[in-house]
């Protein structure tokens, strides 16, 4: 037995030298990544790119399904503090959550940590309005917020706008919707993504209306939040670029005063733990 466990231990360490060594490659080319992106000129915008991390954690649980073995969960939590360290090795980057109840406060707390990781720093603020007027002045603030419809308020009257490019918990049984980081993030499709505007709808047709046009013309979206006389639609797809977004203004004209891109986040992956697994 004590053999045994000695030709273990040992084996796990020759392990660990090949995760330190591989860990050690992987932060040197997150360097060069960084040195990229600022001959790029991309300073101005949040080093964090929200469409990749979700491709490589989509790809991590396709790998756990066909392998099986240990619970995703477990998984997805190693290799978000992986990136979460390769994200603050580009740049200072920060979390910001607003003051609110405490058994509400704790949860965006904690649903913030599970998604960028013990490597970034958690601020508090007195409230949303000061998290926004914080976010819109850092670049590498990211800010969460509880819901779309407390986003629409904050954004009132505001021209250039932090976008919103997560919907959280990223991963679960029931993923996505308790909570939404906004910030100075480039848009970018991950392959699977609901692209959010905001509009007013014309009298006499209204959010019933103005999403069954856009059904009639391939279009799919749902009626996700309301404020200040405006609604949020939440549109199946990435409708960001160009192109894609002329073919919506032609839709939504038809149906509204007026409308604006607000954001773009990859559609949460729902898991199905494994019997035996952990819930």
């Amino acid at each position: 037995t004590v053999q045994l466990l000695a030709e273990a231990r040992a084996k796990l360490d020759q392990i660990d030298d090949r995760i330190f060594d591989l860990l050690r490659e992987r932060a040197q080319i997150v360097c060069e990544v960084a040195e990229a992106k600022q001959r790029a000129g991309e300073e101005s915008r949040s080093a964090f790119r929200p469409e990749r991390e979700a491709q490589i954690l989509r790809r991590l649980y396709q790998r756990a399904c066909d392998a099986g073995g240990p619970d995703y969960d477990g998984l997805a939590r190693i290799w978000r503090e992986i990136m979460s360290a390769g994200l603050v090795q580009q740049a200072p980057v920060a979390v910001g959550v607003p003051q609110v109840s405490s058994e509400r406060g704790l949860h965006l707390r904690r649903l913030a940590r599970e998604q960028f990781g013990g490597s970034c720093e958690i601020h508090v603020y007195p409230a949303m309005g000061a998290l926004y007027v914080a976010v819109r002045k850092d670049p590498n603030l990211i800010g969460i917020v509880p819901s779309l419809s407390t986003y629409l308020s904050l954004i009132s009257g505001q021209v250039e706008i932090p976008t919103v490019f997560a919907s959280l918990p990223f991963w679960g049984v029931e993923p996505g919707g308790q909570a939404f980081a906004f910030g100075h993030v480039r848009l970018a499709p991950s392959g699977d993504d609901i692209t959010l505007v905001s509009i007013s709808p014309r009298s006499g047709v209204g959010l019933g209306g103005c999403s069954a046009l856009l059904s009639a013309r391939g279009i799919s979206a749902v009626h996700s939040a309301s404020a200040g006389g405006r609604a949020v639609l939440s549109i199946e797809g990435y409708w960001a670029d160009d192109r894609a977004s002329q073919t919506l203004d032609t839709a939504l004209r038809e149906c509204c005063n007026d409308w604006r891109l607000i954001g773009m986040y990859a559609r949460p992956l729902h898991i199905q733990h494994r019997t035996g697994a952990r819930s």
